[in-house]
C-alpha cells in the first residue's frame, strides 16, 4: 500500500461509491495509479481458486466485524477526542493544513459519512467483478458463551450470537474453538458435522450453532494444526483487553511478547511449555497507555507478529 488517500472520502477516487476493487484487478491500468505491473501479483493470485474464495469471504467477514459501521464510527470518535485539543496548535504551525472544508469537525464528518455508507456500496462491486448472485445472512450461535467461540476465515466473530451478510456461491470457512476446560461437540442447524471445521455455501439465509460442553478432548496427533499460527486479535482496536488466539503444530516452549513502537518489550503475554493444538489467552491492556503495539509469537518453528491498537 503506497498511501491511503483512496478511502474515507480522502479525494475524488476515495468516495464511498468508488469501485476500488477495479483498480488492483485492471490488467490495462494507466501509468498512475495502477500500471499493469503493479496489479499483476494480485490478479494472478485471484486465478488460484483457494485464494479467490478466501479473499472474497474474508473481505465479507471484515465488513461485518472490523469495518462494521458502528465500530468504525466509535473508533473515529475516539481518535477525534484524543487529538481535538491539538488541532488549533497544528493549524497555527502548518497554516495550509486542513485547508478544505469549513472546519476540522466537518472534515471528520466526511469520514463518518463514508463509514456509514461504504458497506452498502462496496458489495455490488464484488457481485459484478466475481459474477456473484448476491449476499445472504449467516447467523452463528454458540450454545454456551463460556464454552468457546467461532472463527470465520481467521476472524473471531463477536459475541455468542452473530449475524452478518456473506456472499453467496462461495464457500465460507468456519472453525469452532473451545475455551480451556471445554470441548467441541458438533454443529447443529444447517451444517451437520462433527469436526471443528466446517464449510458452507450460502444459497439463502442460514443458521449454525456450535455446541460446547465441559471436559477435554483426547489429543489426536492427526488433528494437530499443520503449522504454527498467530491469529489477528479481536477486538482490535481495543479498550482494556483483547483475545489472542494461536495454533501450535507441536508441543514445546512458546512465548508471545508485547512490544511498543520503539521495539521495547512491554510484557510477556505467554511464556510457557504448551501442547500442540489451538490455544487462547487474553492481553490485558488496562495498565498500558494508548498506542500501537506489536505481539510476537515465537515457537520452535516460527516467529510471527501482529499489530494491536489500544484506545482509551
Amino acid at each position: 500500500i503506497f498511501d491511503m488517500d483512496f478511502g474515507f472520502g480522502g479525494n475524488s477516487n476515495g468516495q464511498y461509491t468508488s469501485n476500488t476493487l477495479a483498480l488492483p484487478t485492471d490488467p490495462n491500468g494507466s501509468d498512475w495509479p495502477n500500471p499493469p505491473w503493479s496489479t499483476l501479483l494480485f490478479r494472478t493470485l485471484l486465478e488460484n481458486p483457494a485464494f479467490h474464495d478466501e479473499f472474497i469471504q474474508r473481505f465479507a467477514v471484515h465488513v461485518n466485524t472490523t469495518f462494521d459501521a458502528g465500530r468504525v464510527l466509535q473508533t473515529i470518535d475516539s481518535l477525534k477526542a484524543r487529538i481535538a485539543d491539538e488541532i488549533p496548535r497544528h493549524k497555527l504551525r502548518w497554516p495550509k493544513s486542513i485547508s478544505f472544508g469549513s472546519s476540522w469537525e466537518q472534515l471528520v464528518e466526511i469520514m463518518r459519512v463514508f463509514a456509514r455508507n461504504r458497506p452498502h456500496y462496496v458489495r455490488p462491486h464484488f457481485y459484478d467483478h466475481f459474477g456473484l448472485s448476491g449476499s445472504s445472512r449467516l447467523t452463528l450461535h454458540v450454545d454456551d458463551p463460556d464454552g468457546g467461540y467461532i472463527d470465520v476465515h481467521g476472524v473471531t466473530v463477536p459475541g455468542p450470537t452473530f449475524s452478518g451478510g456473506f456472499f453467496r456461491d462461495v464457500p465460507i470457512r468456519l472453525r469452532a474453538v473451545p475455551n480451556p476446560g471445554y470441548r467441541f461437540d458438533g454443529w447443529t442447524d444447517d451444517v451437520q458435522a462433527i469436526t471443528d471445521t466446517a464449510s458452507i455455501v450460502l444459497t439463502g439465509d442460514a443458521t449454525l450453532t456450535a455446541l460446547f460442553s465441559r471436559g477435554t478432548t483426547t489429543p489426536v496427533e492427526d488433528e494437530a494444526p499443520v503449522v504454527d499460527r498467530l491469529y489477528a486479535t479481536y477486538p482490535n482496536p481495543f479498550r482494556s483487553a483483547t483475545r489472542v488466539d494461536f495454533d501450535l503444530s507441536r508441543a514445546g516452549p512458546v512465548t508471545i511478547l508485547l512490544y511498543d513502537m520503539l521495539g521495547r518489550r512491554v510484557s510477556a503475554v505467554v511464556d510457557a511449555q504448551l501442547s500442540a493444538g489451538s490455544h487462547s489467552t487474553v492481553l490485558d491492556g488496562s495498565r498500558l497507555p494508548s498506542g500501537t503495539y506489536f505481539l510476537t509469537l515465537r515457537s520452535a518453528t516460527t516467529v510471527q507478529t501482529t499489530r494491536v491498537m489500544l484506545l482509551r
